[in-house]
């Protein structure tokens, strides 16, 4: 999925002090500014001083020269903002939604247009396109399944594709060849699988990962004709959560999982199999599942932790860093994604508004920001 930066920002932002947020909120659209860390400028509100809140990590895909961000908001309304370079538009609603919508929505660009995907509280599968002037009606395509977990859209060759997981933990996916949808398609002898799963094209390969109810990470590929049998991830330790990255340099496929106890752990595959599972020396206790990102031939991997603090290790190809607090008010899962040639790290707060950072490798603000600099809140 090609994803885009934040960039070139021109409007100058106020900041607000952390401990006036509750109050200030309801009088003022002051922008909500967070404090800098691991290499990135301070965490600023998309759609700054907007009054929406939202219940679950944000969704990006470039579409059109713009960066679309997504998100399911506490009301269970679906929202969409956009980024043209320059500045954030404010968060829009859709003119007909069939539901309420829950968890986080999946995204993707595909055949000159804008696809996005959620899960209702009817825990049925919607999906509307974006031709660049009109949101088509929103369809159910859930088929003869429920579901209590979001999907994941990526492409793969010539196609869209859909994973998801079903109410009875049955894996499915679909595919569209930008006319006509496959429907809901089964792999051949797979586990019990659920929750959200993930997707990477790596090494000629789509890979497919998914948690079990038993703490299990399975993976299986396809190479454009065929499935792999689904196979589970060699190594000790129960996960819930999945991400998955490949690391050019090495030419192998990293795998990170967040262990039922709160561990953080990754695997590693060079080719013809799996090394298992190592869990990181010093990480925190962690929630939701991490992200990954290689920017520069560097990996940075970052997860939210069961403090509500963000925390990043990176990988040079040599060794991991230390762990390093990237403060407070982290909710969900996190996200990353480029833009512009830079590299920007996205979550929604614990305050329930979505942030982004762009990293410079210093902390210091970056983007492009016209003087003054957007001031941090200290100690938030």
């Amino acid at each position: 999925m090609s994803i885009t930066a934040l960039t070139d920002h021109r409007v100058t932002r106020r900041s607000l002090i952390a401990m006036a947020i509750a109050s200030a909120a309801a009088s003022s659209q002051l922008s909500r500014v967070l404090a800098a860390g691991g290499g990135y400028s301070e965490g600023y509100q998309v759609d700054e001083g907007g009054e929406y809140t939202f219940a679950a990590s944000p969704a990006y895909a470039s579409y059109n020269d713009s960066l679309y961000a997504f998100a399911t908001g506490k009301d269970g309304s679906g929202y969409y903002a956009t980024y043209d370079g320059k500045e954030w538009g404010a968060w829009q609603g859709y003119a007909a939604q069939p539901v309420k919508y829950q968890y986080q929505p999946t995204a993707v660009a595909y055949n000159d247009k804008l696809y996005a995907v959620y899960t209702g509280t009817d825990n049925h599968l919607y999906t509307a396109s974006y031709d660049g002037s009109s949101w088509n009606d929103w369809t159910d395509f859930s088929g003869d399944y429920t579901y209590n977990a979001p999907a994941y859209t990526t492409t793969y060759g010539d196609n869209l594709y859909v994973y998801a997981s079903t109410s009875d933990n049955a894996p499915y996916y679909q595919s569209f060849d930008g006319t006509t949808w496959s429907g809901w398609l089964p792999y051949d002898a797979a586990p019990a699988l659920y929750g959200q799963p993930y997707a990477v094209d790596w090494g000629d390969h789509e890979n497919v990962f998914y948690a079990s109810p038993e703490g299990e990470v399975y993976w299986t590929r396809y190479d454009g004709t065929n499935w792999a049998p689904y196979k589970a991830l060699a190594g000790d330790g129960s996960y819930s959560a999945v991400y998955a990255v490949g690391y050019a340099p090495e030419k192998k496929l990293y795998a990170y999982g967040t262990g039922t106890d709160g561990s953080a752990a990754y695997n590693v595959f060079d080719g013809s199999g799996w090394g298992g599972w190592t869990k990181y020396d010093g990480a925190p206790e962690v929630n939701y599942a991490p992200t990954a990102y290689v920017y520069d031939d560097v990996q940075y991997v970052v997860y939210t932790g069961k403090d509500n603090h963000g925390y990043q290790t990176t990988y040079d190809g040599s060794s991991w860093s230390d762990w390093e607090d990237l403060g407070g008010n982290y909710a969900y899962e996190p996200k990353q994604y480029s833009y512009d040639d830079s590299y920007n790290l996205s979550y929604t707060g614990a305050d329930g508004y979505v942030y982004y950072r762009t990293y410079d490798g210093s902390g210091e603000a970056s983007g492009g920001y016209d003087t003054p600099k957007p001031t941090p809140t200290p100690g938030y």
